[in-house]
């Protein structure tokens, strides 16, 4: 009677198992979607930004809006002239994010982030990385950017859709790609 129940238990964990996995895969991660409407990015994207004990205006022309499903992601540049040289750079733009975002290697949960780019020489190599910092100024993280040199026309900032549902985020010729 025991070994029923086993043989029983195992033919249902085997029937089950499979249809529990392909639930799990459907339900993948929604899509990112760039919001372009001026009403929509007035209303959501802040008129600054507070670093270290300063408000700092954000540039709303020069600002990125992304959904996926009900969470959201601002990416916007800074107007740092007239900040202190330590200020204007460290810091490029801020982030907001709204849910769980990879930003090529960094994990960001829900908060608020300021960050700057900066060049890095290890081992005889340059190379470029995105610096992300909490509001205190603490760094909290740091990814290397890549360097698209086909761009025909780069500006301060944009988004462009990517694979597997992810955008990818251009600071000029520098490029990041965020994924839900």
């Amino acid at each position: 009677m025991a070994m029923r129940c086993k043989l029983f238990s195992l033919a249902l964990c085997l029937f089950l198992l499979p249809g529990l996995c392909a639930t799990r895969a459907s339900a993948a991660q929604p899509k990112l979607a760039l919001i372009t409407a001026p009403k929509r990015l007035k209303s959501t994207v802040p008129g600054s930004f507070y670093l270290e004990g300063d408000a700092i205006p954000v540039e709303m022309y020069h600002a990125v809006l992304l959904q996926a499903g009900r969470k959201q992601f601002i990416i916007a540049l800074l107007a740092t002239s007239g900040y202190s040289s330590n200020v204007r750079q460290k810091y490029l733009g801020m982030i907001i994010s709204e849910g769980r975002f990879r930003l090529n290697t960094l994990r960001l949960g829900i908060g608020s982030y300021g960050f700057g780019l900066a060049t890095i020489h290890q081992n005889g190599k340059t190379k470029t990385v995105l610096r992300l910092f909490n509001q205190a100024g603490r760094q909290v993280g740091q990814s290397p950017v890549r360097w698209d040199s086909h761009m025909a026309h780069p500006s301060p900032i944009q988004a462009a859709p990517g694979k597997s549902g992810s955008v990818r985020i251009y600071l000029g010729r520098h490029w990041l790609r965020l994924r839900p």
